[in-house]
């Protein structure tokens, strides 16, 4: 016998409400139905830790450029090349890799068969590493306030990243934020070595870079 249209292909279960439904096929329903809501919150989830990891290690814009590529229900492709205006700054400590010998020469002893001292050793990164991280906590809270991104840490250096309306606000910005390191930074080292943190002859000094124009992000 022929197969009326309408029996031809049972409608979807979602088109059935589960109240209309014999009491079985109502449960599965409801349950099919969770399963999906569980399965989407999940994957929401998943993109909201990934997405606070990325931007860890990215930079402002750039969040916001992704963010807009899921609003318009677009793939993010990568590598991606920019070109943009903003300003960039430069920065790091002259007299690091020297005091970092002092420290060593000064905190790490020697047994008498010659042997490092690993607890003197383990003193002397301590020391090193308060004073790094305080002058770091300085300048990042300064970009922070500046309106800027930390790009990169390399050792003792720093790049930060300045966008802005227009290039001159931009410039305007990360001049304004490498005077105020050089002031802070200045000011922190003396208070560290009156305090008797930095204890070491050792100067250390901050140097600052500023440019700003057109510039190539990768990504």
């Amino acid at each position: 016998h022929a197969i009326a249209p309408s029996l031809a292909r049972p409608p979807p279960l979602t088109a059935q409400p589960s109240s209309t439904l014999p009491p079985a096929d109502a449960h599965i329903f409801d349950a099919f139905a969770q399963n999906d809501a569980d399965e989407e919150d999940e994957a929401a989830e998943r993109q909201a830790e990934q997405l606070n990891l990325f931007a860890k290690f990215t930079s402002t814009y750039k969040i916001w450029d992704f963010l807009r590529y899921e609003e318009k229900g677009e793939q993010v492709v990568f590598p991606q090349n920019d070109v943009i205006e903003a300003a960039l700054i430069f920065s790091d400590l002259s007299g690091f890799s020297k005091l970092c010998e002092s420290y060593v020469e000064k905190y790490a002893g020697r047994d008498a068969k010659g042997r490092t001292d690993a607890l003197a050793m383990s003193k002397a990164s301590e020391k090193l590493n308060l004073v790094v991280n305080s002058v770091f906590e300085l300048q990042i809270r300064l970009v922070d306030q500046f309106n800027g991104d930390v790009v990169n840490f390399a050792g003792d250096a720093m790049f930060v990243l300045f966008r802005a309306e227009t290039l001159e606000v931009a410039a305007q910005r990360a001049a304004a934020c490498a005077l105020a390191m050089l002031a802070g930074v200045a000011q922190r080292l003396k208070d560290m070595e009156a305090q008797g943190i930095d204890d070491l002859d050792t100067q250390l000094f901050i140097h600052v870079g500023v440019g700003a124009g057109m510039i190539r992000c990768m990504t």
